[in-house]
């Protein structure tokens, strides 16, 4: 370490530069009492502090919500403004008819002005109705109304309102539930809250305001004249010691950053890990396993016993149907893994809305009639007295070897979601699953040939397939 040389001697102080500096400060000493005695209210010169909230997108299907409120400090009366803003991932769908559906303000009134741009919702039996915004922004009349009809991927829709603070004390705040549709069709809720808002008794400010007054003038009236030259003097012994300490100071913080960026991650990772892990969990036992199930049978019996084959493969769609239902899609840890399943089923349904197999009317009447739950005997008992089930069975079997032609689809999709379910649980083992590198890569040459030549949709899925049987090697590491 480079040696830090400072000045032996102290700078000499010159006794007139010493009472010019004295005089100038009783002079603004004296200036700011006199303000202070004219100044009935010091709430004017309190910067504001905006409080701000976010809830981030879990996935490319969900949306983020940013929340703030403009000042979290006032008195009874005083007017806040809150924005809350929408903003659809860049990798999401376009999402439609996004609103506020809800918001709760305690002790926050609506301004008599802006309540052409709010409305009261009614809700359940036993259940205050509320009043939400329906401008984007409630102080201007010609403001965009909503619903907002459309909002593309990494577009967003801003929210502006504004509140009085009604005449209760206390740490209050501001939450909403913002509602869309999404790409699916689903309608999606999603809360956020932003607090606190602090509301103070206008009495108290007055009262720290008139100590502080008191404080100034107490500080005058002492023997300013030596505290005053002590300070200076300090200051300037100060200065030095602080030339000498930088170095030492900088090589800290530099390890401090360090520190900080690794305990960051950390911390983000294991709140990550303990906010998602249980929902993959629960999806993989009610929707992942189960489709992992269907779609190796739907291979197993399709040479010796179609028949099977097609009962699992209604049993397929049903369960694929149920999930999209209930969860949206798929929740895995990688997003390229979301990817290779999602466009795996999606080519899965085009073939069978394709009219050499059953058309979207006959699928979706599949989805309909067969219960994911059924047995065989169940389904031979129920579904297939269907006229359209039926339909779809006896041209199922005697087309069986044309439908050979999507086993491979069924084999990357089973292998792909049991390698993304399983590798969330690589602590658990003590070890990354074993992913079949070459069964995968085979059976992605079988598809390309099976549907060759391939469309653009077919040909960027067999590019999407190749490169995840790429990545599997560096995403098997026991450190994930």
């Amino acid at each position: 370490m480079a040696a830090v040389h400072f000045d032996a001697q102290m700078p000499k102080i010159r006794l007139g530069t010493t009472l010019i500096v004295i005089g100038a400060l009783v002079l603004l000493a004296t200036l700011f009492t006199a303000l202070s005695f004219v100044w009935d209210d010091d709430s004017n010169t309190v910067t504001k502090a905006a409080v701000a909230a976010t809830s981030p997108a879990i996935t490319t299907n969900d949306v983020q919500i940013d929340g703030w409120i403009d000042d979290r400090r006032v008195t009874p009366g005083d007017p806040i403004t809150f924005w809350i803003v929408v903003q659809n991932p860049p990798l999401g769908k376009e999402i439609r008819n996004v609103e506020i559906v809800a918001l709760r303000r305690p002790n926050f009134e609506i301004p008599a002005s802006e309540r052409r741009c709010w409305r009261t919702v009614t809700s359940a039996a036993g259940i205050p109705a509320e009043t939400v915004p329906i401008c984007r922004n409630t102080a201007i009349p010609v403001a965009p109304w909503l619903p907002q009809p459309s909002v593309v991927p990494a577009g967003s829709v801003t929210v502006e309102g504004h509140l009085i603070a009604g005449p209760r004390g206390g740490k209050f705040g501001v939450t909403a539930v913002v509602g869309w549709v999404d790409a699916s069709g689903a309608h999606r809720r999603k809360p956020i809250s932003v607090a606190p808002v602090i509301v103070e008794s206008q009495w108290r400010n007055r009262v720290v305001s008139a100590a502080r007054i008191l404080q100034s003038i107490l500080s005058i009236l002492k023997d300013f004249a030596l505290p005053v030259v002590l300070l200076w003097l300090g200051y300037r012994i100060k200065k030095i010691e602080t030339a000498r300490e930088e170095t030492l100071k900088k090589i800290e913080t530099a390890r401090e950053s360090t520190r900080k960026k690794t305990d960051d991650h950390v911390a983000r990772v294991q709140q990550t890990w303990t906010l998602m892990l249980p929902k993959l969990h629960q999806n993989a036992e009610k929707y992942y396993i189960p489709l992992i199930s269907y779609a190796g049978s739907v291979r197993k019996h399709h040479t010796s016993n179609p028949e099977y084959s097609f009962f699992f493969y209604n049993m397929f769609l049903a369960q694929m149907k149920r999930m999209v239902d209930e969860i949206s899609g798929f929740y895995l840890k990688d997003m390229i893994g979301e990817d290779v399943v999602s466009l795996i089923w999606e080519a899965l349904l085009d073939e069978a809305d394709s009219p050499q197999w059953f058309g979207r009317v006959q699928r979706e009447n599949l989805q309909l009639v067969v219960t994911p739950t059924h047995t065989y005997f169940e389904f031979q008992k129920t579904a297939l007295l269907d006229a359209a089930v039926a339909s779809a069975h006896v041209k199922f079997v005697a087309q069986s070897k044309e439908f050979a032609k999507q086993l491979p689809l069924f084999e990357l999709f089973s292998t792909a979601l049991w390698f993304e379910t399983n590798i969330c649980y690589v602590v658990w083992y003590d070890k990354p699953p074993e992913f079949p590198r070459d069964a995968f890569k085979a059976a992605t040459d079988k598809f390309e040939a099976a549907f060759g030549p391939l469309t653009e949709k077919h040909s960027s899925l067999v590019k999407l397939l190749r490169q995840y049987g790429e990545s599997v090697e560096a995403r098997t590491s026991p450190l994930l």
